[in-house]
């Protein structure tokens, strides 16, 4: 899994023990390899990384979104 997730040996085992939170970016790589990662996103942003969504609950990255152009509107129309 650090290998996955572009982190350090050892890293995802101190995350499973709880010796370590998930980094904005670690998260994302692992979320990137999830299939329909985008379903789990708002579950994520109320549990364990609320820097997922921004104040108004839309993901404010690209795997929130079911294709980039989405992600783009996104973009476009964010404060």
């Amino acid at each position: 899994m650090d290998a996955l997730t572009d982190a350090q040996p050892g890293t995802w085992i101190r995350i499973e023990n709880s010796d370590l939170p998930f980094t904005t970016s670690q998260l994302r790589a692992l979320l990137r390899r999830i299939p329909d990662a985008r379903d789990h996103y708002p579950t994520l942003a109320d549990t364990i990384a609320p820097e997922l969504v921004d104040s108004d609950g839309r993901p404010r990255y690209p795997e929130g979104y079911p294709h980039i152009g989405a992600y783009f509107r996104y973009l476009r129309t964010a404060e």
